[in-house]
């Protein structure tokens, strides 16, 4: 059986897998993960980024649908929540730091260009904010809770 390697493996092997360990350590939740590991994480949101997938749901059906692909990445299928829980309580400087030393590593390869955005870069925050429904009746968040959201 001849064995040929995705457009998508070939990307992944650019990145230094062997970096995630130290990284872990520095920017660690302060406990290890049981299943669903930083590489595991980065490599589904690297799929859904390169397919352009915009929701959650369609990126993991998008993976769901390549499980014998995902062997060979390394990776193994995640439920929707557990993938949801990992990217709001692990902290996103993790990668930021992993962007920091791709960015060292090809540095050499070529020294004469610098790293720069040539249009603005903007962040896009969602926060749920609290509030007791006697005081606010239109803030109707859940039934027993009221709150707002703000998109900042």
């Amino acid at each position: 059986m001849a064995h040929c390697n995705t457009i998508f493996d070939q990307m992944l092997k650019l990145i230094p897998r062997h970096h995630f360990p130290s990284l872990e350590q520095q920017y660690g939740t302060g406990r290890p993960a049981r299943s669903f590991s930083r590489w595991d994480q980065f490599v589904h949101l690297l799929f859904m980024q390169f397919t352009g997938r915009v929701r959650l749901r369609e990126g993991i059906a998008g993976l769901q649908a390549r499980v014998r692909s995902l062997y060979h990445l390394g990776v193994q299928a995640v439920p929707r929540s557990t993938f949801a829980d990992a990217n709001n309580r692990r902290p996103a400087a993790f990668f930021e730091a992993l962007f920091g030393r791709f960015c060292q590593r090809c540095q050499p390869v070529s020294p004469r260009h610098k790293f720069k955005f040539n249009n603005k870069l903007y962040s896009l925050d969602a926060t749920v904010v609290q509030l007791c429904l006697t005081l606010f009746p239109w803030a109707s968040f859940r039934r027993p809770q009221g709150a707002v959201k703000i998109n900042t």
